[in-house]
């Protein structure tokens, strides 16, 4: 209604156009408030047939606004009767047709309500956690956590977010998450495992069997089946043996192994998720040599892991009708990793193929030809049904320097590409001071999650917070590795060098870059001294580094004898080889320690203490 302004204009017509024009205008809503001034303004609800899982994430959200704010938000049992103008925030609604991990965050039309929700048992509790750290809450370790302050916390309207996982199955071991305060932890990154604690979703996903589980005390253990049964086990240089493969060609050995599938997948049946039967050869190559396997491996075009493939396949074909939910997955490793040439058939559908990526891991995946070449061959043979197992440790001594936390995201982009449906990964097992563990944990948990995310820019905001005053020391030393391995254009990732689980090729850290990394790290632990879990972080981190001086140290006093040094500074020494020794002994003391190493005893950490001491370590 338009009232010309020279007229009159009665009280009636004003109202009218006020009317009309309001009900134009575009409404526009504040956001989505949760906390104001540190008052509350919202309450947290629990959906009714939620998770076990969803009332241990009300309390984490209720615990962490705490935390950040000063304010407790008020849970109630029903999420109509909030009212009061209060704002609702609604965790752990079921919702259908979700992928597998995919968590949902949104605020309903009316604004009055986010909704926090997911696939799973553990939908509603990784949807809580997304949101704390869109508001800057990090999870960087089980202990160390970083914790923003706000006085006010809000979402802008409208807003939603969904996502689901490139990987179906992310597992990084380390001793950081395996460790009492480990599976709080795990849950927040995500990670995936089977939590028996209802507060995580209870038993959710199986795995039956070990990563080498035929003829262990996973299925048919030779301990107890060879003497009344030596038929059962491999033929080889003309004798039967218990410490080989099994003979997979014989027809007791296919029946008696199904019966011990079926017996042990039966206490797993009521558990939801993903469920893995391993059924791989053990970690040698004594392959049986009868002629019903050498008949096997020739239908498998002479691969010696066709009867593993061969058996799978029989397995998975058996128990489909009474055993639906559960895959059957087999290890292609060492002598056995190459696809076969030919098969005698389609591979069964539920036949899954774990990889062990355990190339040159100085190079992305990627820029390895031969390990590519390896799973687009597989992925002929089990297309989509792709796993992976990584190296990411250096087996011969966990605490070694083994910059392979570079390349996560980038593998991971490209594992993605492949289609790999898991991907998980040995990482340092032995002591919480071995390589980076912690932030090697933090980094593969969040980028197999999101592959897209930034990694260097997370090792930055990691050693920032953990390192405290000694961060820009660590940075540099982050930044030393970089260039020792990569040079100088260090994004290209093309180096001379290898790295492996068992051979890690230490000749990539000269005694010049050893004398500089152990300046760094002293710099770090001076800057440091009044800030006692930064000192720990730093001292922990350095320990490696610090081996690596003693084993050289007659090297590395040369290098220091020769690095630059302001006009005018005195030129820095290297501290007696024995203090060095006894500080090394000190950090073990002070942190867990299990074993330095994979394989040959002697593992402890005693026993690497004493080689240094006598310089036999090599």
């Amino acid at each position: 209604m338009f009232v010309p302004r020279h007229l009159p204009c009665p009280d009636w017509a004003r109202f009218l156009l006020f009317s009309a024009l309001a009900l134009l205008a575009p409404v526009v809503r504040a956001d989505f408030d949760i906390v104001v001034e540190g008052r509350p303004t919202a309450v947290v609800c629990v959906a009714k047939g939620a998770s076990s899982a969803s009332p241990y994430a009300a309390k984490e959200l209720v615990k962490y606004v705490k935390a950040m704010t000063g304010a407790e938000l008020p849970v109630v049992a029903d999420a109509s009767g909030a009212g009061k103008g209060r704002n609702v925030i609604l965790i752990g609604e079921k919702r259908d047709n979700l992928r597998r991990d995919e968590i949902v965050l949104g605020i309903d039309q009316d604004g009055r309500c986010l909704h926090l929700c997911g696939e799973g048992p553990r939908g509603g509790l990784y949807a809580t956690y997304e949101l704390l750290e869109r508001w800057g809450v990090r999870f960087f370790g089980n202990q160390t956590e970083k914790i923003p302050t706000a006085k006010s916390l809000s979402l802008p309207d409208g807003f939603a977010f969904s996502y689901a996982p490139p990987f179906e199955f992310r597992k990084p071991g380390s001793i950081p998450l395996d460790q009492n305060m480990g599976p709080p932890w795990a849950v927040k990154l995500r990670v995936s495992r089977s939590y028996q604690n209802k507060n995580y979703g209870g038993a959710w996903d199986a795995v039956i069997g070990s990563g080498h589980s035929l003829g262990n005390k996973s299925f048919l253990d030779a301990k107890v089946h060879f003497a009344q049964h030596p038929e059962w086990y491999a033929l080889v240089g003309g004798k039967r043996i218990p410490n080989g493969q099994l003979c997979l060609s014989n027809p007791e050995v296919r029946a008696e192994l199904l019966k011990e599938v079926r017996a042990k997948a039966a206490g797993k049946k009521g558990v939801g998720g993903i469920k893995y039967i391993s059924l791989s050869y053990l970690d040698n190559n004594r392959f049986c040599t009868c002629d019903g396997c050498r008949k096997i491996r020739k239908r498998w075009g002479d691969a010696p892991i066709g009867p593993a493939l061969d058996i799978a396949d029989f397995i998975a074909k058996e128990i489909e009708g009474d055993l639906p939910g559960f895959r059957i997955s087999t290890l292609a490793y060492w002598d056995w990793r190459e696809p076969p040439a030919k098969t005698p058939g389609s591979l069964h559908t539920n036949v899954y193929v774990t990889i062990c990526q355990n190339g040159n891991k100085a190079l992305p995946v990627a820029r390895q030809k031969d390990l590519m070449e390896r799973l687009r061959k597989w992925n002929a043979v089990a297309p989509g049904r792709l796993l992976i197992w990584d190296w990411d440790a250096c087996f011969r001594n966990y605490l070694t320097p083994y910059p392979t936390y570079h390349l996560y995201a980038e593998d991971f982009r490209t594992y993605r590409k492949l289609g790999v449906r898991q991907v998980l990964s040995q990482l340092p097992h032995g002591a919480i001071f071995a390589d980076f563990v912690e932030m090697r944990t933090y980094l593969y948990a969040k980028l197999a999650w999101n592959p897209d995310l930034d990694g260097e820019a997370m090792a930055r905001e990691w050693i920032d917070y953990c390192c405290g005053s000694g961060a820009p020391q660590v940075w540099e030393y982050y930044q030393l590795v970089e260039r020792a391995v990569w040079g100088n254009a260090p994004a290209h990732r093309n180096t001379q060098f290898k790295l492996h689980g068992y051979n890690p090729g230490r000749g990539w850290l000269t005694a010049k870059d050893r004398a500089e990394a152990f300046l760094l790290f002293e710099k770090a632990l001076a800057a440091t001294s009044d800030e006692p879990q930064a000192h720990a972080m730093v001292r922990r981190l350095g320990a490696g580094l610090l081996e690596l001086v003693i084993e050289q140290y007659a090297d590395v006093k040369k290098a220091m004898a020769h690095i630059r040094v302001p006009y005018g500074s005195a030129r820095p020494e290297l501290p007696p080889r024995e203090e060095l020794v006894d500080r090394f002994e000190q950090i073990g003391k002070d942190f867990y320690v299990w074993c330095f190493r994979e394989g040959p005893q002697p593992r402890d950490f005693a026993s690497l203490v004493k080689t240094l001491r006598e310089g036999t370590r090599k």
